[in-house]
């Protein structure tokens, strides 16, 4: 993947009457709730009155951001020149803004336009006090005019803490709106600051006016074509390092001027390794300079990738770029594949994704493209990627949803549907206090390993699925989950752990299986018999069903003694459940962290000890028995070919059978809200 040249492209899509500025409007950092209301609100200098108002809310939409241009906060080592501001950054407003702006003006050679005479008002106002370098400068904050109920009173900003204080009380900035606009209803939240001056009777929003888009087209090197000098073109010519032409105004500058949490920061570089060292010090232009038209594809890529190709992956925000291998798509075509790549990984079966995509000509007619898959981070202030996924064939994409779709049916009733998002909930991801999740890459490493052909340790696996079984025990034994909530947990707390080792166990087993069939395993797990056909079972408890389940799935025969033992585990579970023990303490026996040849068979005697000690010793226990010691021989220590957190899988394999059949005597949905039943139902041998 060249992903500089592919930005460029998608940004070279851009119709010719396109906005530049709108390549430049930034997201919203602050969380709204469903059930609030966001505003903006004006803060207006009255050059006639000499005072300045927080006054006016207007209700608050996406489109407010271009309406109005809202750019974020600028880089810090630049003039704090951009006007419009989030709420929670009201003290770039009140301090530096006014001073860098004029700054920025003179720097541009529009001293003499009517926004900078603007400046110059408000500081003859005394609203305002400028100086002659970056951020300097101030408001004059005894000039707003404050409510009633705070009249004659001292402001004070504290920016260290970013609090405001009037007289006595201090105040958040969004409180400080909401003091000076007396208003108490705490569902309307106020978001956006929109400076603007009052004059002759009129309010002017500085932010529309054109000679302020003027100034920030210039500043970011997005000039109209009546603005770009003639200087632009030096006699110097360099190659581009996207487009590879020789050109004049070719530069490493315009890349220090793209977005620091956008995806041109990706292959942006400033490593001394990869530029020529002379007199006066590194050359990066050797390196990765480009031209301005190069760069103007970018910034407009950066900003359509962004609004039209952004989705997720294991709740990590993710970029999904196709790219055509012979010919390149249009932009429709584009963003439509997009939106199935997001969907893959959303949707609850691979089957619904295959029923969308094999009415899609661009997937069945022309599945000639790659897919590049970008998880990254941001907190607005960096760029941090997560993990990549190139070059990845439509043609293996397909393949991998359709041996998931295969698999997951084969495994009905026991496995209702699977997909790619399965996998992330599958993996126990530690989150931080404030919702971080710590260890997500090792669900990313899976799914690249998946989608480019890596090998897959199958210990891996199997230590990945106890560890999902040992965390989400414990966090379901606790009153409130405080953890591990990528796997869903909340559905199954606090009575219905059984259905939650169900749906590990068996979303595993397919898994697996898949991984198997796609011949990515590092080494076999299942070896099903030869010949072995699927019949139509009547009833999923029987003995004929359960062996055929098992050579079905190629289960060794130490692993089908393991899943009769898990079998018999639940037969004990249910008679503690029927006597009043929901958390059935059998549980407790499985040590989830592994278990020894030794303590499986140890957890075994447990196990017949407690179906005499339940009286349990009927005709259903003894074909459980029997179907442990054929397949595991005599109990004498053997070498035990199976590692300690496979024997556990292949035990909650056993039991998560168990608990399906119930789950299907009942009638109901696997993730429903079915609590265990009185009885154990009915093996017939």
């Amino acid at each position: 993947m060249n992903l500089p040249q592919l930005t460029a492209y998608l940004g070279s899509l851009v119709p010719a009457d396109y906005d530049p500025l709108a390549s430049k409007v930034k997201s919203l950092k602050t969380k709204i709730k469903s059930e609030e209301r966001p505003y903006a609100v004006f803060l207006t200098f009255d050059l006639e009155r000499r005072v300045i108002r927080i006054e006016d809310p207007i209700p608050y939409s996406q489109d407010t951001l271009y309406e109005y241009g809202y750019f974020g906060n600028n880089d810090a080592a630049t003039l704090q020149s951009y006007l419009v501001r989030e709420v929670e950054s009201l003290h770039y407003l009140l301090t530096s803004v006014w001073n860098d702006l004029q700054l920025a003006l003179r720097k541009q050679h529009m001293e003499d336009s009517q926004l900078s005479k603007w400046i110059a008002k408000m500081e003859a106002a005394e609203l305002i006090v400028t100086g002659n370098k970056k951020g300097s400068g101030k408001v004059r904050l005894d000039r707003f005019q404050l409510p009633d109920s705070l009249e004659g009173k001292s402001v004070i900003l504290q920016k260290e803490n970013q609090t405001i204080c009037v007289g006595s009380q201090e105040f958040k900035y969004e409180a400080f709106v909401r003091a000076m606009l007396e208003h108490e209803n705490k569902k309307d939240r106020f978001v956006l600051v929109i400076p603007a001056v009052f004059e002759q009777g009129i309010r002017i929003v500085l932010s529309q006016h054109e000679d302020y888009r003027t100034l920030v087209r210039k500043i970011n090197n997005l000039e109209l074509p009546n603005e770009r000098e003639e200087a632009l073109h030096s006699s110097e010519q360099r190659v581009c390092h996207v487009c590879q032409q020789l050109k004049p105004s070719v530069k490493s500058k315009y890349t220090t001027q793209f977005s620091r949490t956008g995806i041109n920061k990706v292959f942006t570089t400033t490593t001394i390794n990869s530029a020529r060292y002379k007199a006066d010090g590194y050359n990066y232009d050797d390196a990765y300079a480009i031209c301005l038209e190069c760069y103007r594809h970018l910034v407009n890529g950066e900003a359509l990738i962004e609004k039209r190709f952004k989705g997720s992956i294991a709740r990590e925000s993710a970029f999904f770029l196709p790219e055509g291998l012979f010919e390149p798509f249009d932009y429709d075509s584009i963003g439509r594949i997009k939106d199935q790549l997001d969907f893959a990984f959303q949707c609850k079966a691979a089957e619904e994704w295959m029923k969308m995509v094999e009415a899609d000509a661009e997937w069945m007619q022309r599945p000639y493209f790659a897919i590049h898959i970008i998880v990254y981070r941001t907190d607005g202030v960096s760029f941090t990627v997560l993990e990549t996924i190139e070059d990845v064939p439509a043609l293996r994409f397909m393949q991998v949803m359709k041996t998931v779709r295969q698999v997951s049916g084969q495994l009905k009733p026991f496995l209702r549907g699977m997909s790619l998002g399965n996998i992330y909930r599958m993996v126990p991801i530690r989150e931080t206090k404030k919702g971080e999740q710590v260890d997500v890459g090792r669900v990313l490493s899976i799914y690249k390993a998946l989608f480019s052909g890596h090998r897959i340790h199958s210990e891996t696996l199997f230590n990945y699925a106890a560890e999902a079984l040992d965390k989400g025990m414990q966090q379901l034994s606790k009153e409130k989950i405080d953890n591990y909530r990528n796997m869903g947990l909340e559905q199954y707390h606090p009575d219905k752990a059984d259905l939650f080792i169900q749906r590990i166990a068996m979303q595993y087993l397919a898994f697996i299986q898949v991984l198997h069939q796609l011949a990515i395993l590092d080494k076999p797990v299942f070896t099903p018999s030869f010949g072995t056909e699927e019949r139509d079972m009547q009833s999923y408890d029987s003995v004929e069903a359960v062996e055929q389940f098992l050579d079905r799935q190629g289960f060794s025969s130490e692993a089908k003694a393991l899943f009769y033992l898990g079998c018999m585990i639940h037969r004990v579970g249910v008679e503690q459940y029927k006597k009043g023990h929901k958390t059935k303490p059998v549980l407790k026996k499985i040590h989830f962290q592994g278990m020894l040849a030794s303590e499986v068979y140890r957890l075994y005697y447990d196990v017949l000890d407690k179906l005499r000690q339940y009286d349990a010793f009927d005709r259903y226990s003894e074909v459980l028995i029997e179907g442990f010691h054929r397949h595991c021989g005599t109990l004498k220590e053997k070498e035990w070919p199976l590692s300690d957190h496979a024997n556990v899988f292949y035990i909650m394999s056993g039991y998560a059978y168990q608990v399906g059949i119930l789950a299907n005597h009942k009638g109901k949905k696997q993730d429903g809200d079915q609590t265990e039943s009185d009885a154990a139902p009915a093996m017939t041998p």
